[in-house]
Formats: C-alpha cells, sequence, structure tokens
C-alpha cells in the first residue's frame, strides 16, 4: 500500500497528517486486542486529552483479515 503523501502545511481543513504503522504482538491479539477507526480515535483522544474529538482525526488504512483475528482469538 502506498503512503498518503505528507506535507509541511495543513490540508484545506486544517488538518496535518502524520502516517503510522502500529504493530501489535499475537498474544495482544489473541487476548482480543483489535484496532478500527474509532478505537485509534479513542487513544489518540487519551493521549490528547485536552483535544476535542472535531480536532482529532484516525483511521486504519490497512489491519489484517477479519478471519485471521478471529481465529487468533479462538474464535471461528
Amino acid at each position: 500500500m502506498k503512503a498518503p503523501k505528507n506535507s509541511a502545511n495543513p490540508d484545506r481543513n486544517g488538518f496535518f497528517r502524520w502516517v503510522v504503522e502500529i504493530e501489535v504482538h499475537k498474544t495482544w491479539v489473541e487476548d482480543g486486542f483489535s484496532l478500527d477507526d474509532e478505537k485509534a480515535h479513542d487513544m489518540l483522544c487519551h493521549r490528547l486529552s485536552h483535544a476535542y474529538g472535531h480536532e482529532l482525526k484516525a483511521r486504519v488504512l490497512s489491519a489484517p483479515p477479519v478471519d485471521a483475528v478471529k481465529k487468533a482469538q479462538g474464535e471461528s
């Protein structure tokens, strides 16, 4: 997957962009971890606790197949 282009200036809506890759060990997935847009946004809001939710955006651009996550978590 080609990463989105970054720039030194905010976009037309006033947002700067960081592209982040997150790797999680399989034991975390086996224990129930999974990441979607809402969880990514919540994690960012938690870290930047003084920000309003509309001031932050987060989305998962790529994720492991749902079936692989379910299998690791013991679901069929």
